[in-house]
């Protein structure tokens, strides 16, 4: 959003416009002033992975947590953990003002065909 103001710039009299002079002294000198706003919104998402011991890559967890862009093009906030030494699988999903849009809890053993376990089709 844009905003011009004028003023005079021997005692800041606010002006209609450009062609106005100051009511108190006549003056013609101005003083322009732009006011230009814009919102910025921020987002934050915290992951943290496990792994076990030195050398080992298999993950034991991975958590997610805060907001995330869905594929609407919406802002959602989202959980997920993934506990392979507990055999879970949690995610939950709800939209900025708390409604809950997806939730899954079960176990990660029975987790299959979501996400990167989908098959892919033949090409």
């Amino acid at each position: 959003m844009e905003r011009i103001e004028f003023f005079c710039t021997d005692y800041n009299t606010a002006l209609e416009n450009e062609a106005t002079n100051c009511s108190k002294c006549g003056s013609d000198k101005k003083t322009i002033r732009i006011i230009v706003e814009d919102e910025v919104k921020l987002y934050e998402q915290i992951k943290i992975k496990s792994k076990g011991k030195r050398g080992d890559r298999k993950l034991n967890q991975e958590h997610i947590d805060g907001h995330e862009l869905s594929a609407n093009g919406n802002v959602v906030d989202k959980v997920r953990i993934i506990d392979n030494m507990n055999d879970v699988y949690f995610e939950e999903i709800k939209d900025l003002d708390g409604k809950v849009i997806h939730k899954c809890q079960e176990k990660l053993s029975e987790h299959k065909g979501h996400g990167n376990a989908k098959k892919k089709n033949a090409e």
